[in-house]
């Protein structure tokens, strides 16, 4: 039981973190006017977080 638990939670975790990252994207696209890379490279990091939070739920699901 407690398992599954953790399971909802980590895919809540991702949802949020995916989340988190798109409103990243689009406020450095609206309001920064020359973004440097390294910018991209924490929203890409923190997408990948958010799969990888999802798919630990899922499988936690089982």
């Amino acid at each position: 039981m407690s398992i599954k638990v953790l399971g909802i939670l980590a895919i809540l975790i991702g949802i949020w973190q995916i989340a988190i990252a798109q409103k990243m994207y689009q406020d450095i696209r609206r309001h920064v006017k020359n973004p440097k890379i390294n910018i991209f490279f924490g929203v890409t990091i923190c997408l990948v977080i958010g799969v990888i939070f999802l798919m630990v739920g899922g499988s936690l699901l089982r």
